[in-house]
């Protein structure tokens, strides 16, 4: 039986326009709570702000970057995967903070 191969998460986009025209999603969220973390993600419960692109279920966990915060903005692209998951479109630039009263940084 042939193994399916799993789809790699590009690394970084060349572009602001290639970033979202890769994107199946394009989402503002508010990390509520961090349900598990590690050294390089963390799983996150978050209240949709608004939908720029694509449709969002918002009650599923999403994996985010590790530098996220719990009540900071990020605006966030994503891809959907084969079985209605979410992950983020590439691995650099997918997660952005956003600059406000309540976020300090941007990560991009």
């Amino acid at each position: 039986m042939a193994q399916k191969s799993l789809k790699q998460v590009k690394e970084k986009s060349s572009s602001n326009k290639e970033r979202v025209t890769s994107s199946d999603i394009v989402v503002l969220l508010t990390p509520t709570e961090i349900t598990l973390e590690n050294k390089n993600i963390k799983l996150a419960n978050s209240n949709l702000e608004k939908v720029f692109k694509g449709q969002f279920d918002n009650g599923k966990s999403l994996a985010l970057p590790s530098s996220i915060e719990v009540g900071k903005s990020y605006l966030v692209f994503l891809k959907v995967g084969e079985y209605g998951g979410y992950s983020i479109t590439t691995r650099q630039d997918s997660v952005i903070g956003l600059a406000g009263k309540n976020n300090n940084k941007l990560y991009a």
